[in-house]
């Protein structure tokens, strides 16, 4: 019976004398048992709220990461819409992330050949490291890119996005450029 079951499992004492179907002993078991399972609630109450201050801390702390990074950072989902799009990223694409957010790439107004990046990343699990390309911007000169992107996998090794870092080049393109134009009115 479940009285036994408890006594057995140190749940609650045994009933003095081995009775247990006496009806005080048995409303005692009852109080001893709505009273431990509300104090084990009350720490599982407590658990839940620790472990939720807890994951709005962690998320805070990479939302606070992404903000001050110097480097752009793309983050898409396994259907090409756009989870993450960092300051930086608005800054060298001079494109604003609230209009970048759940957008697929091929809707994002991003050159072709970034498009063709991530396009590879997504869909041929292709990696690219330190890849350079040099980019149009809407309204200006056009900038060098440094690209890094990652395949973003599951515990199970399936493909659940694409991480892309973006670094602005163009001034040491620009700089090396001098420096070639230099080399050559010298010789």
């Amino acid at each position: 019976n479940l009285i036994s079951a408890l006594v057995d499992s140190g749940v609650v004492p045994p009933a003095p004398g081995g009775y247990d179907r006496d009806p005080e002993y048995v409303m005692e078991t009852f109080d001893h048992l709505v009273h431990k399972l509300s104090r084990q609630a009350g720490q599982m109450e407590q658990r839940a709220l620790h472990s939720e201050r807890l994951a709005r801390d962690v998320e805070q702390f990479n939302e606070y990461i992404l903000t001050s990074m110097t480097t752009g950072m793309i983050i898409f989902d396994q259907n090409g819409e756009v989870l993450r799009f960092n300051r930086a990223a608005e800054q060298i694409l001079r494109m604003p992330a609230d209009a970048m957010m759940g957008r697929h790439y091929s809707e994002s107004g991003l050159s072709a050949d970034l498009i063709e990046m991530f396009e590879a990343g997504l869909h041929r699990g292709e990696v690219f490291s330190r890849h350079e390309l040099k980019v149009e911007r809407e309204g200006g000169d056009p900038i060098y890119l440094g690209i890094n992107t990652s395949c973003i996998k599951s515990d199970t090794d399936e493909s659940v996005g694409l991480s892309v870092l973006l670094t602005d080049l163009t001034a040491i393109k620009k700089l090396q450029d001098e420096v070639a134009e230099n080399q050559r009115l010298a010789d």
